[in-house]
């Protein structure tokens, strides 16, 4: 059985949500000239590139599998069962703002949901290959002023992955642990989207929001601080429901705008969170409904 080589930067288990109710999808690509808008009758070649994840063995051997099995065993695998309990808890609320219901089960459901948000602009080829040019032109001026031996390391290091598109592979369940342990303790809320609003899927899965912390002065010296940790992230679940997830390490609890709860939201609202999906993408964002989505993008796009 041959290993599947069509590898999705946002997952499927995700963008299924997204379908109509007669199995399509429409995709806006903003840096497009010739497909602007496109139908997709199913998720099979959306969000998606050729041998995105493949890797290579010490053998030297191409691996396409690897990355594919530890992205289904450690978000996608559960990711219905803990969707269904937001859902859940979604029916179950009272009145246009509510608390939780189900609490501590419905918390555990939307941490394993925001996993996949952390990960999602890592997994997205433009970042990949800004990752690539980023670590590979650094081994390279390393290499300038390296021994003979060590030069030899890098450049034939290279060469072993110059087939390769993700010459820079990373362990994302690493890269999501170390994340949220930056993120501390944060406050989730359910956003939901009026009969005639639908949410917007972004290529990178989900937005995050970085901030820039404040520049330390001692002694009447400044001290520049360059770090840009994660404030929030935005992700919508389906074309219904969108995820809000704040540090409160980051913004404390006083200062945010919503709290653990879930929400009924305005059209305008939700087309504010569009905007902000649309800008935090890498130019492509897919939506269920066609006439909604065309009609923002001439107000928005």
């Amino acid at each position: 059985m041959s290993e599947p080589r069509n590898h999705h930067y946002v997952s499927q288990v995700l963008s299924k949500k997204f379908l109509s109710s007669e199995g399509k999808i429409y995709k806006y690509n903003r840096n497009s000239t010739y497909h602007v808008f496109q139908i997709k009758n199913s998720t099979k070649k959306l969000f998606s590139e050729y041998d995105l994840n493949s890797r290579k063995e010490h053998s030297g051997e191409i691996d396409h599998s690897s990355v594919e099995t530890l992205l289904n065993q450690n978000f996608e695998n559960d990711f219905n069962i803990h969707y269904d309990t937001v859902v859940k808890a979604i029916n179950l609320k009272i009145g246009l703002e509510a608390t939780i219901p189900n609490y501590d089960e419905v918390i555990n459901s939307l941490d394993y949901l925001l996993w996949m948000a952390l990960i999602g602009q890592a997994r997205h080829p433009k970042k990949i290959e800004l990752r690539n040019n980023a670590i590979w032109s650094t081994l390279y001026k390393m290499a300038e002023l390296a021994t003979d031996e060590l030069k030899h390391q890098i450049y034939a290091l290279y060469n072993n992955r110059s087939d390769l598109r993700n010459k820079t592979p990373i362990n994302f369940k690493e890269l999501k642990d170390g994340i949220k342990e930056l993120m501390g303790e944060v406050t989730y809320s359910i956003n939901l989207a009026p009969e005639k609003d639908f949410f917007m899927l972004p290529d990178s899965t989900a937005v995050v929001v970085r901030v820039k912390l404040h520049n330390d002065i001692l002694n009447d010296k400044i001290y520049v601080n360059n770090s840009e940790p994660i404030a929030s992230v935005l992700m919508p679940i389906n074309s219904k429901i969108l995820i809000s997830v704040t540090s409160n390490r980051i913004i404390p609890k006083e200062l945010q705008v919503f709290g653990h709860g879930i929400y009924d939201l305005e059209s305008e609202l939700v087309k504010a969170f569009n905007k902000v999906i649309l800008d935090n993408s890498y130019g492509e964002i897919a939506c269920e409904n066609e006439n909604y989505l065309k009609l923002f993008i001439k107000d928005f796009g």
